[in-house]
């Protein structure tokens, strides 16, 4: 590795400049080092890892820099000739790369493993690449006028320009939380939104300015844009309104037509390939420019390092180049900055700067914002910072500094915004499979969707939910369900999961809901997760999550964490498997009378919310489970509060996650025992049914009950033991299920969220036809607007019962009536076909359809 330093002092101008904002700042130093022997270095970012990584075109990869200037490694990019292009980190801890030629964004560990993502159109030559305020990832492409977006699971959405030849080159992350890229050939700056939603602003390219379109582009410390003009003699800056100024440059004849970056001292850092320069502009737009040693080098992408210093590509040699900004400096960003939401609090977490800035770091600011408008900010000397004092139901988003003895270095700010509440949830509308799975390995379902990271304000029980339409593509194959959760960033432990049966059927979604609870004490972060595999090895398989669409959506897969007080939740669960054999189809009897059963003296007037959860199946086609919950009050004999029935007609041991969800108003000075009990649904002589999948390490899937207590004035329940009807669905236009019993009404007296459930036994009289559940909510009398729904399976045979729950989580604000309804369809046009709700009956009732409602803080 060869190196060559030059040591260059400022022009007067230029370092009357930086002593301005620098006292100590007296000469510039600017290292070269050498490639692996190739030209057409591209562009250039600081990677998760601590190391540069770079595009490189010509040779078709990526390569990986030391701080030091020490190539550590090349990766070939496995499309020939896609000519990488732009490079930037992503939320998930990946980099993620444009294949300008290929049509493709790329994915890259910090290990080397490439994925590959085709566009709709693998002609349209993505081009510039950020990571967006909403942990997507979001791209140009050149020459089909559009900008893009791709999700960490590598979702492609496309967003059209207003005009074809709009040329957009570079893309990035504005102060205001929106994106701003440019348009080299409409000579425009374009700001979009993360919902899409895009303006444009004209950029003067009159005679006076040279012509010629704006290239580059980057945040700056100021709140503004700032961004080249190619074949022109100006940088230009925007404000997040859209007013425009520019700077001229000091070489007349100069170009700018690559790349533009923030530096570590918060002023601009730019490539000059006709000066064969790197250019410098303060705030106030005074422009320095230092010449690059070796002649005609072609600078091109150019960003701060890890090292706190600015680096950047040389296209036409086989350089990385290094400005070295003396020091002491200003530190650099805080890394892997994470939130983790309470009651009332959000706890942020990070690592430190890879650099100081050659003065010790003293502390860090950590400033919560609403919007654009900063709340207090909390000063720490080490990571976390616990921000409290926040509004439960408000989205903040928070910044984080490193601060040492020159100043405050450039914020660090997590994608997302984190809202803090009593209840938290991850929700994703995507579709997701999986193939090949071993059965035995558990693989995110979406790490950076469908995760929830939790700091209680207080102990208590997480009341845990995972709800998810799962099915498959080749029968005989199941889809297992699983909640984990790390402790202080250890290892991923397995909660609870459920098993969704794919034996008797392909295409023919369940419901599946798996839920648990966890205890939590303060001081510790949680991150939860969900994960799936199949139940057995499937070479050649695929499962799936995600019904429909709908509008362009899949069915909701969700992740959501309760908060409970200790005193007002009781739980028991299981890991052992039962067998009923035998039953005569109306005798109920305790799974387990023992382990299976919660007794509470409440010491007020409450709502017993309960939830029983198992997984089902028969050993014998033809006889489908009832799972029931049972209560004793004051020794009493026991009462049925709640019931579903589980189908078995379809097939023989093919789990299905069978969910009870009930209510029971509990008062003081009363004792109350609930119990799960269950049997078949008809004579079952010679006939087993079974309760608990698996085995996984020795443990069957958890047969649970549990019971939280919910104050009176927060608990809101609609339940009905009718059976419905629906014939002749044209698979598209929901129906109320029962506009008069089954819906409730809220009027919060503040902002809060709604838990919501909703509850069925869905069948089919003809095979082939899924019933669709969903709840909806009308705002003040306006039209109703869904919330969650999800599809039950009807492919696979009729007449049995899948008992489907639906859960939604709803933002409410005080002064305006929710009005939260139970709705459904078939999953397509169904003339002549008629499907159900409400197993049975037994003693003259259908099992309950249900819809429930929690205001949650």
């Amino acid at each position: 590795m060869q190196l060559r330093t030059m040591a260059l002092l400022l022009s007067v101008l230029a370092l009357s400049l930086f002593v301005s904002s620098k006292q100590a700042l007296a000469a510039v130093t600017i290292n070269e080092y050498q490639g692996p022997g190739t030209v057409g270095a591209n562009e250039l970012t600081t990677g998760p890892d601590g190391d540069l990584w770079i595009t490189a075109d010509f040779t078709n990869d990526i390569w990986k820099m030391s701080p030091t200037g020490t190539v550590l490694n090349r990766y070939a990019i496995p499309t020939a000739s896609a000519t990488p292009w732009g490079i930037t980190t992503g939320s998930d801890g990946n980099l993620w790369f444009t294949e300008y030629n290929a049509g493709k964004i790329a994915r890259i560990t910090t290990t080397g493993v490439i994925t590959e993502f085709p566009l709709p159109v693998t002609t349209n030559t993505p081009e510039g690449i950020t990571a967006g305020p909403d942990c997507n990832l979001w791209f140009t492409e050149r020459f089909h006028a559009q900008i893009g977006r791709i999700s960490p699971s590598g979702t492609i959405t496309e967003f059209p320009l207003s005009s074809i030849s709009s040329q957009a080159t570079h893309i990035a992350a504005g102060a205001d939380g929106n994106l701003w890229f440019t348009e080299y050939g409409a000579q425009k700056i374009g700001r979009i939104t993360p919902q899409g939603a895009i303006t444009e602003f004209a950029v003067d390219t009159s005679a006076g300015l040279g012509g010629g379109g704006p290239d580059g582009i980057a945040a700056g410390w100021d709140g503004n844009l700032w961004f080249t003009m190619s074949v022109a003699h100006a940088i230009g800056k925007i404000t997040p309104s859209g007013t425009i100024s520019y700077y001229t440059l000091l070489t007349p004849s100069a170009t700018v037509d690559t790349d533009i970056a923030t530096g570590p001292d918060g002023f601009m850092f730019f490539t000059d390939p006709s000066g064969n320069a790197i250019g410098v502009i303060d705030p106030s737009g005074s422009i320095a420019e230092l010449a690059i040693p070796t002649p005609s080098s072609g600078p091109s992408g150019i960003t701060t390092g890890p090292d706190q210093n600015v680096w950047f590509a040389e296209y036409a040699t086989d350089k990385i180049g290094q400005v070295i900004v003396p020091t002491p400096d200003l530190p650099g960003q805080p890394r892997k900055v994470s939130t983790f939401a309470g009651d009332g609090s959000v706890q942020v977490q990070w690592s430190p700067p890879t650099s100081d800035g050659g003065a010790a770091i003293t502390g860090y600011t950590v400033t919560p914002y609403i919007g654009t408008t900063a709340q207090t900010p909390v000063t720490v000397s080490t990571s976390p910072a616990v921000v409290s004092g926040l509004i439960n139901g408000t989205a903040y988003t928070f910044k984080v500094t490193a601060n040492n003895s020159v100043g405050s270095g450039w914020p660090a700010t997590p994608c997302g915004t984190t809202t803090p509440s009593s209840s938290q949830s991850a929700v994703s509308t995507q579709q997701y499979h999986l193939a090949n799975s071993d059965g035995s390995t558990w693989a995110d379902i979406d790490a950076s969707r469908l995760q929830v990271n939790l700091a209680p304000s207080s102990s208590g029980s997480a009341f845990l939910g995972g709800n998810a339409d799962l099915f498959t593509a080749n029968a005989g194959y199941n889809q297992d369900l699983g909640m984990f959760v790390s402790v202080n960033g250890g290892a991923d432990q397995l909660l609870a999961w459920k098993e969704s049966g794919g034996f008797a059927g392909t295409f023919s979604p369940n419901a599946a809901f798996v839920h648990g609870v966890y205890p939590v004490t303060t001081g510790n972060t949680y991150v939860f997760k969900l994960k799936w595999k199949t139940n057995k090895n499937a070479a050649g398989a695929t499962i799936f999550a995600g019904a429909g669409p709908i509008s362009g959506r899949y069915s909701p897969t969700r992740l959501s964490v309760e908060m409970v007080p200790t005193a007002n939740s009781s739980d028991a669960s299981s890991t052992q498997q039962y067998s009923n054999a035998n039953s005569d189809g109306s005798t109920w009897a305790d799974i387990d009378a023992t382990n299976l059963q919660v007794s509470l003296s409440p010491s007020a007037a409450a709502t017993a919310v309960l939830g029983a959860n198992a997984d089902l199946f028969t050993a014998r086609a033809g006889f489908n489970q009832d799972i029931g919950i049972f209560v004793s009050v004051d020794s009493a004999p026991d009462q049925l509060v709640a019931w579903k029935e589980s189908g078995g007609f379809a097939g023989t041991f093919s789990p299905n996650a069978a969910f009870v969800r009930g209510t029971f108003a509990v008062s003081s000075g009363n004792t109350y025992v609930f119990k799960l009990k269950w049997k078949t649904n008809k004579n079952a002589s010679g006939a087993t049914i079974f309760a608990g999948a698996g085995p996984i390490n020795s443990q069957y899937s958890p047969t649970r009950l549990s019971v939280q207590l919910v104050s009176v004035a927060n608990s809101f329940a609609a339940v009905s033991t009718m059976q419905y009807i629906n014939p002749n669905s044209d698979g598209s236009t929901w129906a109320g299920i029962d506009a008069t019993n089954l819906q409730v009404t809220v009027s919060p007296g503040g902002a809060a969220f709604v838990v919501l459930g909703g509850n069925a036994d869905l069948f089919t009289a003809n095979a082939g036809y899924n019933q669709d559940l969903a709840i909806f909510v009308n705002v003040n009398g306006g039209g109703d607007q869904l919330v969650a729904w999800k599809e039950s399976g009807g492919f696979a045979g009729t007449f049995s019962p899948n008992a489907a729950f639906v859960q939604g989580i709803y933002p409410v604000t005080s002064g305006n009536t929710y009005v939260f309804k139970l709705e459904w369809k078939t999953n397509r046009s169904a003339s002549a076909v008629t499907i159900f709700a409400g197993a049975g009956p037994i003693g003259g009732q259908y099992s309950p359809t249900s819809l429930t409602a929690q205001l949650v803080s």
